[in-house]
């Protein structure tokens, strides 16, 4: 394997987990609000 497609593999695993963990934080969020307003409106 080649230096430059190393070095490529390893910027794309550090963008996927990136992206993985903002999907998260966006679905946590969203999650959150759901919980919130079924207390409110049980």
């Amino acid at each position: 394997m080649s230096q430059n497609a190393v070095a490529r593999l390893h910027y794309i695993s550090k963008r996927s987990i990136s992206d993985v963990l903002s999907i998260a934080k966006i679905r946590g969020s969203s999650f959150g609000d759901v919980a919130s307003l079924t207390e409110k409106n049980p």
